[in-house]
C-alpha cells in the first residue's frame, strides 16, 4: 500500500469513529433530556386536580 492509500484509509477510520461516537453520546443526551422532561411534567402536575 502506498502511504497516501494509508492515511486516506486511517482518516476514513478516525471519522467512522468520530461518527460513532457522537452518535452514541447524542442518544445518551435524548435519554438524559427524555427523563428529565418526564420529571418536569411529573412536577408541574402534582398538587392539580385531575381533568373530567
Amino acid at each position: 500500500m502506498e502511504t497516501k492509500e494509508i492515511r486516506e484509509n486511517m482518516e476514513l477510520t478516525v471519522e467512522e469513529f468520530i461518527r460513532k461516537q457522537i452518535s452514541e453520546y447524542s442518544a445518551k443526551l435524548d435519554e438524559r433530556l427524555s427523563s428529565c422532561a418526564n420529571d418536569i411534567d411529573k412536577k408541574i402536575n402534582i398538587g392539580r386536580e385531575p381533568k373530567n
